[in-house]
């Protein structure tokens, strides 16, 4: 019982930390797509001229295209169903957080996959990887980290 609560701690402290983290990178990403300093991301981007807009979106699009290309020619990047089934290994964990970052590029720079992709995907990773190190059965594993 005692393994399953520090299980479920760490799977929050992990998943909290990985969402924050992306969080703080995406704001940055997105000041400086649209070179605002205060106000929302929304009012920022009515306020950016067209060519700043196209510019950033091109320039993120670009980041993500040759970062998902590049990690997907040197690792096969886990899907998030095949983290929550399987075991992580800090060379999986990195090709997540290598798959993660360009989604934040290409979000922050204005494009539309989805803000809550990465730091999921992050958070199941890097929980699948800490819960390795307990004795929890693969069912409360696979709970956890989904």
């Amino acid at each position: 019982m005692l393994t399953l609560l520090a299980g479920v701690l760490l799977a929050g402290v992990l998943s909290g930390l990985a969402g924050a983290g992306l969080t703080l990178l995406l704001d940055v990403v997105q000041h400086i797509a649209m070179g605002y300093q205060t106000g929302t991301f929304a009012e920022a981007v009515l306020r950016a001229s067209p060519v700043r807009r196209v510019v950033a979106i091109t320039i993120g699009s670009l980041v993500a295209g040759l970062g998902w290309w590049w990690v997907r020619s040197r690792r096969r990047v886990p899907s998030l169903a095949a983290v929550v089934r399987g075991p992580v290994d800090g060379r999986r964990l990195g090709a997540v957080l290598a798959d993660a970052l360009p989604q934040v590029a290409f979000v922050g720079s204005g494009g539309s996959v989805g803000r809550e992709g990465a730091p999921r995907q992050l958070a199941a990773g890097s929980t699948a990887w800490a819960l390795g190190g307990l004795r929890l059965g693969a069912g409360d594993t696979r709970i956890l980290v989904a």
